[in-house]
């Protein structure tokens, strides 16, 4: 989250520095939601009853979205979704709102990428148990893998924080994969990285949306490059959008990376 709300916070500044929307200036108010959706409840409670906010942008997470949206809908305030991709946040009610790609669609280019560009027969899935997000892309990645005529040989949740996920990484790769698709966040995708290179398998990852944060790097050090690794993103350099260009170079001046 600390990477989105830099973003906001710069464009906020932009758009008040060009005049703001409608001559008004943008105030921004932020709450912490912890990763709990019964914290991001009560933020999103407090912004719309306590601030009286005319709108909010986030969470980040699907699993926070659902619990913000509820909250949203019932009080017919706008809420804005950077980045939850589950396709059932929206479901919600008009009043919640999504701006990026769904868990179909990414689970579909994923699939396409690994038939198709990587030439992929045989996936290896471990995903997160009670992960909304890791579930639901795990389920949507298989079928669209198998649809397009590969084969999952091995497909194993492991709950949140369990010491045991070393262990199902080794198990996986036992099964012999091309690859070994991941749909968790970036915590858990350095871990799997990490046990990789512990074991020197130099298996070939996939990894969704949630993997993308510097931090990945930061846990994984050198290990990262024991084998390739590829994930989907929201955005890319090579795009060369001219609003997006326009907001890098300020970005990168602002905060280095």
């Amino acid at each position: 989250g600390t990477e989105a709300l830099r973003g906001i916070n710069l464009a906020a500044e932009q758009i008040n520095a060009a005049g703001g929307v409608r001559d008004n200036k943008l105030n921004l108010i932020v709450r912490d939601n912890a990763g709990s959706p019964v914290t991001t409840s009560e933020a999103v409670f407090d912004l719309i009853r306590e601030k009286q906010v005319l709108a909010i942008v986030g969470p980040i997470t699907s699993t926070e979205a659902a619990a913000a949206g509820a909250v949203a809908q019932q009080a017919k305030t706008p809420l804005i979704l950077p980045v939850a991709t589950s396709p059932y946040v929206t479901e919600i009610g008009e009043y919640v709102c999504r701006i990026c790609f769904t868990d179909p669609l990414q689970s579909k280019a994923l699939a396409l990428f690994s038939r198709k560009h990587l030439r992929v027969d045989r996936v290896a899935v471990i995903y997160e148990r009670g992960s909304s997000y890791s579930e639901k892309l795990a389920e949507f990645y298989t079928s669209q893998f198998k649809d397009m005529g590969g084969a999952v040989v091995f497909s194993e949740g492991f709950a949140l924080g369990a010491s045991g996920l070393s262990d199902l990484v080794r198990r996986a790769v036992k099964t012999n994969p091309d690859l070994l698709f991941a749909p968790v966040y970036y915590p858990e995708a350095a871990a799997i990285i990490n046990e990789l290179s512990a074991i020197k398998s130099p298996m070939t990852v996939l990894g969704g949306d949630g993997w993308e944060s510097p931090e990945l790097f930061r846990l994984t050090g050198l290990n990262i490059r024991s084998g390739p690794v590829y994930i989907s993103s929201h955005f890319s350099l090579e795009l060369q959008q001219e609003k997006g260009s326009q907001f890098v170079g300020p970005f990168r001046q602002v905060y280095g990376e």
